[in-house]
């Protein structure tokens, strides 16, 4: 596959000095994509959307009559288009497995076919069920499916299905408890699959959406198994920890830690949401009085043992309070809890304390490191912790305005400079 970073960079190359125009053409020329890759994704974009457009118009078809036929035909026509999409399926196997268009093409007809029969059966038979429990059996029909074809954009759905069978599994239409286990089991059961497309398509961009659609979908799926009824101080634990233990995913990960980037940026984005909150002194005074509820202390523990094995791990393979502070958090923001049981206020000071000292060390390493991206990180940090440390003062409208218009005005210069920079050092 091209490296189109790397293509990219020629003009600089050139102008440096350190190749001629003709080696860079060359260079260009051979990695760029051929007619083959061409061809292959554009056969793989209608393939999918075939798939999905004959299982549609089948579907029309079919419930246009739908009224005038019998019991039985109804029975035999809901398992039709899937008894077609497992000949498909078979036949791909057999005379086009390498093709990756034929593979998800099929694979999404028969995943659509099989939502259909389940659907269809249970309303011509009047057997009864629910939302839940049509979401985790199309789940595990899919499983079959995504190992049989090999088929990302069914793994993509599968991780969908399964995290929306976990919402409403724990809000309501309870199928094994009142907690989504069921989730874990299939999750479980795709990890071998997810793992092995991020080892062998390392620059592919389905790798981005299926790490980043994974870490949302753990991220969410792991908050439904507390209670957050009576919300204690000591509850803040669970997110914090799962959040730092997401964070040292790409680290645990080694030489394939930036396929798993997604995991880092998800738990920085959760550990920032629980510090910003908890920034205010109100919000600590109404939960340092809430007891832990009985049925969240092992959920809690659990969080806490992952995250202290992650971090134990990872010690050998990082150094500890380096300039990302992120993974470190959970181990700061512990005492600040038990703080918070003797004095709210200093927890909220604590807090803030926090939140600059990652702003500013985040934005020292993203200057360190030419990147925009981390130095841009630290300066929302440190914006929204003022931002928000300026609202709890009675300011006017244009006192307020005239803070916004300096912070945004930070943020272009420092983007600006930064850019210059990194040009500079080509030069």
């Amino acid at each position: 596959m091209a490296d189109h970073g790397f293509r990219k960079a020629l003009p600089d190359l050139v102008a440096q000095g350190l190749i001629t125009a003709e080696q860079a053409e060359r260079i260009r020329a051979h990695y760029a994509p051929t007619d083959d890759q061409r061809t292959g994704r554009q056969t793989l974009l209608f393939s999918v959307l075939g798939g999905l457009l004959i299982g549609l118009g089948v579907v029309l078809v079919v419930a246009h009559n739908w009224d005038d036929l019998g019991t039985t035909l109804q029975t035999v026509l809901a398992f039709l288009p899937m008894a077609l999409g497992q000949v498909l399926c078979a036949w791909v196997l057999l005379k086009r497995e390498a093709s990756a268009g034929w593979r998800e093409g099929s694979a999404l007809f028969l995943s659509g076919a099989v939502a259909a029969a389940i659907a269809l059966v249970a309303q011509i038979h009047h057997i009864p069920g629910d939302l839940a429990r049509f979401l985790l059996t199309w789940s595990v029909l899919l499983l079959g499916v995504v190992y049989a074809l090999r088929s990302f954009t069914t793994a993509l759905l599968m991780l969908v299905l399964l995290t929306w069978y976990a919402g409403v599994d724990r809000f309501g239409e309870h199928v094994f408890g009142d907690r989504p286990w069921a989730y874990l089991v299939l999750l479980a059961a795709l990890l071998p699959f997810l793992w092995g497309w991020l080892r062998d398509h390392t620059r592919s961009v389905s790798t981005f959406w299926l790490a980043l659609l994974t870490a949302l979908s753990m991220a969410y799926v792991s908050q439904l198994f507390l209670t957050w009824r009576d919300l204690s101080a000591w509850s803040l634990l669970y997110p914090t920890a799962l959040a730092g233990a997401f964070t040292l995913v790409p680290v645990l990960a080694g030489e394939r830690g930036d396929r798993l980037r997604a995991f880092r940026g998800v738990g920085i984005s959760g550990l920032l949401l629980v510090l910003f909150f908890f920034s205010w002194s109100d919000l600590w005074k109404e939960v340092v009085d809430e007891p832990l509820p009985a049925a969240d202390v092992a959920p809690l523990g659990v969080a806490l043992a992952l995250y202290g094995a992650a971090y134990l791990a990872a010690r050998r393979l990082r150094r500890p309070f380096s300039g990302n502070l992120f993974p470190e958090v959970p181990l700061i923001f512990l005492p600040i809890v038990v703080i918070a049981n003797f004095s709210p206020g200093l927890a909220a000071v604590l807090v803030n304390l926090l939140l600059l000292a990652l702003g500013i060390l985040t934005t020292r390493r993203g200057i360190a490191e030419g990147s925009l991206l981390g130095m841009n990180t630290g300066l929302f940090i440190l914006a929204v912790t003022i931002a928000m440390r300026f609202l709890d003062l009675e300011l006017s409208y244009a006192l307020r305005g005239l803070l916004f218009i300096g912070i945004g005005a930070l943020f272009l210069g420092m983007n600006l400079w930064l850019v210059r920079q990194r040009r500079s050092r080509h030069a």
